[in-house]
């Protein structure tokens, strides 16, 4: 598909997904997170890897995956509610992690010297890892960076980008749109013509959804069906984001991987949605690595980005410098 086609698309893409979110609020975010959310996880990482993960040393990425690895430890541990859990790491917090994590991206991504920057990092880390945990208001921050931030901010800020590179008019606008459309569906009652199938409910609730839910009513209004409201916008939001992801094949290429990387990417991604259907909370559980991993390996992309924004378009400067 040619670049010229993208755009258009897209604007399609957020009308599409939209008029889904806004009928089918639960349904269609259930439905594309177990189906779509783990070949976009897979495929991603794929993606990123062939680009070193925008790191000038690949090798930079164990602090990434070793901040993965501790996150998915912690949770699986607490969720096993071990009444002999270490008093260590029962007090660890995860949204610290997630904050320490993307401090130690910046590190890892401008810091040339890589003793400098492997130190920094560790100590990023370390500090997280032993702090008390966050004020609210930095906790709401570190719950959205992996979710909100994550499917929504962020994808708007590479449409600006790639608004900016391309110099499309029709780019901007969708940049526009996505952002109204988020808008109107916190504001207006969700058109919800189905009930909520118990494979839904449970699904809300074992990954924790719900409590993202309490997190983002603190920044809307009361009234009117405000649960299914809020639940239409993650919707939108996540149902675009992998819409959008997939969509760009032709522009970013991240189908062009060796034969044998997709083919166990396709394996990996059937036997994720064959998982979740077995068992929901083994399926969450299981995945829920996968998905930290591709969400901590995007931040130096997440982080360039907004590094573009601020000095080429904004400030007008020399990119990097």
């Amino acid at each position: 598909m040619k670049t010229r086609f993208i755009d258009p698309l897209n604007t399609f893409l957020i009308l599409f997904a939209g008029i889904l979110a806004f009928i089918f609020p639960f349904w269609v975010f259930v439905l594309s997170y177990v189906v779509l959310g783990p070949l976009h996880y897979l495929t991603e990482i794929n993606w990123l890897n062939d680009r070193d993960f925008y790191f000038k040393e690949k090798v930079r990425w164990i602090w990434l995956l070793a901040a993965t690895g501790l996150i998915s430890i912690l949770v699986s541990l607490k969720n096993t509610h071990l009444d002999e859990l270490p008093e260590l790491l029962e007090s660890i917090s995860t949204s610290n992690l997630i904050l320490g994590t993307f401090c130690a991206a910046i590190a890892l991504l401008y810091i040339k010297n890589r003793k400098w920057s492997f130190t920094i990092a560790s100590l990023t880390l370390l500090c997280a890892a032993l702090l008390p945990p966050l004020p609210l208001v930095l906790y709401i921050f570190a719950a959205f960076l992996p979710t909100v931030f994550h499917v929504f901010l962020f994808t708007g800020l590479f449409m600006i980008q790639g608004a900016h590179k391309g110099n499309s008019r029709i780019g901007y606008l969708n940049v526009v749109l996505l952002f109204l459309v988020a808008i109107l569906l916190l504001i207006i009652p969700s058109a919800l013509i189905i009930g909520i199938p118990d494979f839904t409910s449970n699904f809300m609730i074992e990954s924790r959804f719900n409590s993202l839910h309490q997190l983002i009513s603190y920044f809307i209004h009361g009234g009117e069906n405000t649960y299914t409201r809020i639940q239409s916008f993650l919707a939108f939001i996540y149902v675009y984001h992998y819409l959008n992801w997939f969509s760009k094949t032709s522009v970013i290429g991240w189908h062009k991987v060796k034969t044998s990387r997709l083919i166990i990417s396709i394996t990996i991604w059937i036997a994720a949605v064959s998982l979740y259907l077995i068992d929901l909370k083994l399926g969450l559980t299981v995945l829920f690595s996968l998905s930290i991993l591709h969400v901590f390996l995007e931040f130096p992309l997440n982080i360039k980005s907004m590094d573009y924004i601020l000095n080429k378009m904004l400030f007008k400067k020399p990119f990097g410098k």
